[in-house]
């Protein structure tokens, strides 16, 4: 897809923040223009792999690109809970909890929009959990 979008995220994160964040909006919205599905979900599913798996020194930077994808993509069902569980586990992993507030009283709204199943939603809730938990600790 978009030429080795690895590479790509690479150099853009090794340069300035607002270069990252510029090309990352650029491929997102070339991921979006992907008319076969699969192949669309795949792209994005690379994008959100190489955000996570980028270093943690560039956390801040890291969350701007999954809420950049997530804002583009929350309403599609396959993907929006991908993201969005990419951000929650970036922020327990990276000990944020307050990365969840801002989206705590939108989770039944997201758990139904995208149709969740059972395991799904377990899996969401109990990440949320974690994190609410976390806070608390932090208050």
């Amino acid at each position: 897809m978009i030429l080795d979008v690895r590479y790509q995220l690479h150099v853009f994160i090794k340069h300035n923040f607002l270069v990252a964040v510029s090309s990352f909006y650029i491929l997102s919205l070339l991921s979006s223009k992907i008319t076969d599905q699969a192949q669309q979900l795949k792209s994005i599913r690379e994008l959100i792999n190489v955000i996570v798996n980028t270093k943690p020194e560039t956390s801040g930077l890291r969350f701007k690109l999954l809420v950049t994808l997530f804002n583009n993509f929350s309403n599609d069902k396959e993907i929006g809970y991908e993201i969005f569980y990419s951000i929650l586990s970036l922020a327990d992993e990276l000990n944020k909890p307050s990365i969840l507030l801002a989206h705590l009283n939108n989770i039944d709204e997201y758990i139904s929009k995208w149709n969740l199943s059972k395991e799904k939603q377990t899996k969401l809730l109990k990440l949320a959990s974690r994190l609410i938990n976390k806070c608390d600790d932090k208050l």
